[in-house]
């Protein structure tokens, strides 16, 4: 059951439109366009907010709790930094990426109260609906369970539950990979940034 009420009678179009508002309003950016489609992302001037549906119980969870992240991305981020790390390799981007994701969580939460709320229950909703690879450490490449274990190490030290809820899987898909030693030294190193 989510945590935020749902008025079961406005539109498909009246729900979208109360994303965009929403998220333009907290942001005081109105120049930003809103895509439902692709994945959650920003390139600084277009939000994609995913394939979702309105009719979706949890439409209003997953648009506002993706785009108020994205939408930090496009207030606080660098976007020629971020240029510059997708010009590396995929690994280093991806790292890279976990700890901005880390940061713009982290600003968020200081700047609006109901920031971490949201975040918290889009991570709740995706669990619940499957749709986080990071629950099922098993089903994904190695290169992919690090860069995973690296962020929801780096939440789950941040108190994010739905990260608590998958580092276990993925310590043991990491460990299966790599000895205790080398193990104990990432952890700490991802621990000190």
């Amino acid at each position: 059951m989510t945590l935020f009420y749902r008025d079961p009678t406005i539109s498909a179009a009246e729900r979208r439109k109360g994303v965009e508002t929403f998220l333009q309003t907290i942001s005081e950016r109105t120049g930003v366009s809103f895509v439902f489609d692709g994945s959650p992302s920003t390139n600084g001037r277009t939000v994609w907010l995913g394939s979702l549906d309105p009719a979706d119980e949890h439409f209003e969870v997953l648009a506002l709790g993706h785009g108020i992240h994205e939408m930090m991305h496009v207030t606080d981020t660098d976007v020629q930094v971020v240029r510059e790390a997708s010009r590396e390799s995929g690994l280093v981007f991806a790292l890279f990426n976990s700890f901005e994701d880390l940061r713009i969580d982290k600003a968020g939460a200081e700047r609006f109260a109901g920031y971490r709320l949201w975040r918290e229950e889009l991570g709740r909703v995706l669990l619940e609906k499957n749709q986080i690879s990071a629950a099922a450490p098993e089903t994904i490449s190695a290169g992919s369970a690090f860069v995973l274990w690296t962020l929801f190490t780096l939440f789950s030290d941040h108190g994010y539950s739905w990260a608590q809820q998958c580092l276990p899987g993925l310590e043991k898909r990491m460990r299966a990979n790599l000895p205790d030693d080398l193990m104990e030294r990432f952890h700490a190193e991802v621990l000190k940034a």
